[in-house]
């Protein structure tokens, strides 16, 4: 009866905004999950937790830039 696997998610908006307050970019309802797995055994125990966030931090960050440049 152990956690097999764990899923990090992360809910996210962002808004790029000029210096007048004009939107420039708008991206609503942003959902990012990366799942891991847990390893059952505690001899062999390894904690992928922070490798998940990572992945998932480097996910959110291609998007992001990835939407600024497509919009410009």
């Amino acid at each position: 009866g152990r956690t097999t696997a764990g899923n990090v998610v992360v809910y996210l908006q962002f808004k790029l905004v000029d210096h007048s307050g004009k939107t420039l970019l708008d991206k609503p309802g942003l959902v990012y999950q990366q799942p891991y797995e847990i390893s059952t055994d505690p001899r062999q125990y390894f904690d992928e937790s922070d490798a998940a966030f990572q992945r998932l931090s480097t996910d959110v960050a291609k998007s992001v830039v990835s939407a600024m440049l497509e919009q410009f």
